[in-house]
C-alpha cells in the first residue's frame, strides 16, 4: 500500500496564489461600471421620444460611462459616473453662473432625484435646450440629459424623469 503524501508548501502556495487571482479577477470586474448603453433599450428611447436613432456612441473613462444617442433633431445623453464629492455645492454655483448670463435655470428634488431644464438667452444662437434628470445613489450618479435645437422640441422633466428611473432600475 502506497502511503499518502502530504501536500507540499508549494503545492498550497500554488493554490492560495490561484484563489487571489480568481478573487482579483472577479472583484476587478465587480469594481467596472455598468455600461450607460445598456440601461435604456433603443426601442424604448425611440417610443417615447417619438423617432429612430440615428446614430449611438459610447465612452467608457475608468469610473465613467457615456452614452451619446441621436433621435430626430434631439441628442440624448446617459452618464453613469462614481461620485467622489456629495457636496453639490458645485452645481448650485454653476446654475447661479448661468442664471447670471440670462439663461433660464429650473432645478427641483425629489430625494434622490434632480430634475432640471437649461433654456438659453435668445441672444445666444446655437445654444441647446436641455431636460435632465439624475439620480445621486451610493456614491454613483446616473443622469439622462435630452438636448433639443428649439424650446418647442424640449422634453418634458417627466419625460427625462421616467426614463432616468427605467435606467436606474437596470442597475
Amino acid at each position: 500500500m502506497l502511503a499518502k503524501e502530504k501536500p507540499s508548501v508549494f503545492a498550497y502556495h500554488h493554490f492560495v496564489i490561484v484563489l487571489l487571482f480568481i478573487l482579483n479577477i472577479s472583484i476587478s470586474a465587480a469594481a467596472q461600471i455598468a455600461s450607460a448603453c445598456t440601461l435604456l433599450r433603443p426601442a424604448e428611447l425611440e417610443s417615447v421620444l417619438g423617432g429612430k436613432i440615428k446614430s449611438s456612441d459610447e465612452n467608457n473613462l475608468g469610473d465613467r460611462s457615456y452614452c451619446n444617442i441621436e433621435i430626430n433633431d434631439l441628442k440624448v445623453m446617459v452618464r453613469l459616473a462614481s461620485k467622489k464629492n456629495k457636496n453639490s455645492d458645485a452645481e448650485i454655483k454653476g446654475a447661479e453662473i448661468l442664471r447670471k448670463q440670462g439663461w433660464g435655470v429650473t432645478i427641483k428634488t425629489e430625494g434622490k432625484l434632480t430634475l432640471s431644464t437649461l433654456i438659453p438667452p435668445e441672444n445666444l444662437k446655437g445654444a441647446v435646450f436641455t431636460t435632465s434628470a439624475s439620480i445621486l445613489d451610493n456614491g454613483r450618479v446616473l443622469a439622462v440629459e435630452i438636448s433639443a435645437v428649439t424650446k418647442n422640441k424640449m422634453v418634458s422633466t417627466e419625460t427625462a424623469k421616467n426614463l432616468v428611473q427605467k435606467a436606474f432600475s437596470r442597475l
